[in-house]
């Protein structure tokens, strides 16, 4: 494990216990990029303290808890669960940040998580009433 890798984690995780928008900019390179699912591009670094703020106004209570992290060379994994309030409902998803470090900050930063049950909390209409698997299934049925 390296020092930098290590420091990141600390800062990492004292920024996302109690978010506030103006400390991101802290995790990253001037030249770094953020990549969240459903995002139609990286953010640059520049944009990221505007979109965080955007998230905790429809989220105040946002927060991520890491569980675990590995890292190898300048490559960082971090396993966290994200908590919040969506539209008057307590959520929770896992999550998984990919980060490639320069240092003890950010280059690049992908978040990979499935946002659906963020989605029906936001958007009720976009639950789903059946499982992947049960779709699967019915799809091989009709073409068998």
């Amino acid at each position: 494990m390296t020092p930098h890798a290590e420091r990141f984690v600390q800062k990492f995780t004292e920024i996302w216990a109690r978010p506030r928008a103006e400390r991101f900019p802290e995790l990253f390179h001037e030249d770094a990029t953020l990549l969240h699912p459903g995002m139609a591009r990286p953010l640059a670094s520049d944009e990221i303290e505007g979109y965080v703020s955007t998230v905790l106004a429809g989220a105040p209570d946002l927060h991520l808890i890491p569980e675990g992290w590995a890292a190898r060379g300048d490559l960082l994994y971090i396993d966290s669960t994200i908590h919040a309030t969506v539209a008057g409902q307590a959520i929770s998803w896992p999550v998984v940040d990919r980060i490639v470090l320069r240092g003890d900050r950010a280059s690049y930063i992908q978040a990979y998580f499935d946002a659906h049950q963020l989605w029906v909390a936001i958007e009720p209409s976009m639950a789903r009433s059946q499982t992947l698997e049960s779709v699967v299934a019915e799809k091989a049925a009709l073409a068998g």
